[in-house]
């Protein structure tokens, strides 16, 4: 399978190192899933190509049940090595970009018209947990945070999708 293909750990391209039914050498492989994911068949098998890439790359830590690809920036086609880490369920809800509802800037953190203050609360394993009622902002994105670090959340979970290194920066 190896010898058919080439990954590129930089750049994060998956690509033909054979001619192949058509398809050129070097053509990377992929193409936009409704989801903004890459996805490839191969074998006549359908794959999303980041978990593809990290079973090729790491042939001893294959993905298990239960077993997901985080994209640590939130950039769902860069696919470079760096960019890439197998976490459960739960490590890939604790690295979520910001909803584009989000009107406060800060996930976890909205206001609240009738009481006249901004509310604070997190999401984690499923259940939400209310952490405040705030009239300072500051505050509520304190409390917010404070939570993140304490449930292990990553640092960029709640960034906007460009958040971390891009593929331009390597």
């Amino acid at each position: 399978m190896t010898d058919l293909l080439k990954y590129n750990p930089e750049t994060g391209v998956l690509s033909w190192a054979k001619p192949r039914g058509g398809v050129k050498v070097g053509k990377a492989i992929g193409s936009r899933h409704a989801h903004g994911y890459l996805q490839m068949t191969f074998m006549g098998k359908k794959y999303l190509v980041h978990r593809f890439i990290w079973d090729l790359v790491h042939p001893d830590d294959k993905l298990g049940p239960g077993e997901e690809i985080d994209h640590i920036n939130h950039v769902k086609d860069d696919n470079r090595l760096c960019n890439l880490r197998k976490v459960k369920r739960l490590g890939n809800c604790q690295n979520v970009g910001r909803s584009k509802r989000n009107t406060s800037g800060v996930t976890g953190v909205s206001f609240d018209p009738i009481s006249q203050k901004w509310v604070a609360q997190i999401k984690c394993d499923g259940e939400y947990t209310f952490l405040g009622r705030f009239t300072n902002f500051g505050d509520a994105v304190e409390a917010r945070k404070n939570a993140e670090r304490e449930l292990g959340f990553h640092e960029n979970h709640g960034m906007p999708e460009q958040a971390g290194v891009r593929k331009e920066d390597t």
